[in-house]
């Protein structure tokens, strides 16, 4: 949720498990932004990153670089 105030998406929804947990956003430019993440093992997380339909990696690698700051 940082690395999205960070990077001015806001954030529309957000659903959790004890497995795994999703967020939602939307990018100044009206791009859908989906962050899955899903636990893999003892403290091993694996992260999904998706920005509109048919993806934006540098977006998507900026996000990722504000998730891992984060930690």
């Amino acid at each position: 949720v940082k690395a999205f105030a960070e990077l001015n998406i806001a954030k529309i929804s957000t659903a959790s498990s004890e497995l795994e947990a999703t967020i939602i956003g939307r990018t100044t430019a009206d791009k859908k932004v989906t962050i899955k993440s899903k636990l893999s093992g003892e403290n091993i997380s694996s992260i999904s990153i998706r920005v509109g339909t048919f993806g934006d990696k540098e977006l998507s690698e900026g996000i990722f670089a504000k998730i891992k700051k984060n930690l």
